[in-house]
C-alpha cells in the first residue's frame, strides 16, 4: 500500500509540475522564441541553398564566370 501511496504522490507532483509549467508565461514565451529562432535558421539554410544552387546553375550555363 505504501508502494501505491508513493507512486501517488509522485505523479502529483509530475502533474502539478506539469501544470505550473504549461500556465507559466515566461516558459510558453521562452519556447516561442526558440521556435521563431530555430524557423528563422531554417528558412535562411534553406535561402543560402536556393542562392548557392542558382549561382551553380549560372556558372553551369555561361552566365557568370568563377575568378
Amino acid at each position: 500500500m505504501a508502494d501505491v501511496l508513493a507512486v501517488m504522490v509522485t505523479m502529483t507532483l509530475v502533474l502539478s509540475t506539469d501544470n505550473a509549467y504549461a500556465c507559466d508565461p515566461r516558459v510558453k514565451r521562452f519556447k516561442d522564441q526558440a521556435k521563431a529562432e530555430r524557423e528563422t535558421e531554417k528558412r535562411e539554410k534553406a535561402e543560402a541553398a536556393k542562392r548557392e544552387a542558382e549561382l551553380r546553375r549560372q556558372v553551369r550555363c555561361g552566365q557568370v564566370t568563377v575568378q
